[in-house]
């Protein structure tokens, strides 16, 4: 995790992909970081996905109210259904308008994005997450997210989502 902080400092994007068995101490690592990662300058978001149930783009709308309070970005100005804004209907244009948003954010501070509980996110979350990683021009956000390896198989949009990244890029 240290080395690829050192590379958001340095304006790079990265995903880091942490799994094991349930209780084996993947979140208390990551929290472990956090007095690290606000003393380089970096904010750190943690969001739980398993208190999302089945909504569509859930653990992104919990991100944006974290990202707001910890930057001071408004959700007016994020699309809905993440945030306030006007109403996007379009997939691809929902992940651009994250995407955008997020970047605004970045700019003022490079951001931490843990998603805990990754293998209880939806289908339209990971999509957007894989975009967001895959992005040419990615901001400084370093991606960190966690799941049981036991429940990988169980949940068929995690094994997608896995199935896509190993495939195009390279992942910590």
């Amino acid at each position: 995790i240290n080395r690829r902080l050192r590379g958001v400092l340095d304006g790079q994007a990265a995903l880091i992909l942490l799994f094991g068995v349930s209780g084996i101490g993947k979140t208390s690592m990551v929290m472990a970081f956090q007095e690290h990662i606000q003393h380089m300058g970096a904010r750190l978001v943690a969001v739980h996905c398993s208190a999302q149930g089945d909504v569509a783009y859930g653990f992104w709308r919990d991100v944006a109210q974290m990202v707001a309070a910890v930057t001071g970005n408004d959700l007016a100005s994020l699309a809905a259904p993440i945030g306030h804004g006007r109403e996007v209907n379009s997939a691809h244009l929902i992940w651009r308008e994250i995407g955008d948003w997020l970047a605004n954010c970045a700019a003022m501070y490079p951001l931490v994005i843990f998603l805990d509980d990754l293998h209880w996110a939806d289908a339209d979350s990971l999509e957007v997450l894989d975009y967001l990683t895959s992005l040419k021009n990615s901001p400084p956000i370093l991606y960190v997210a966690a799941y049981r390896s036991e429940d990988e198989k169980l949940h068929g949009p995690l094994e997608d989502f896995l199935t896509q990244i190993r495939r195009d890029r390279p992942v910590a």
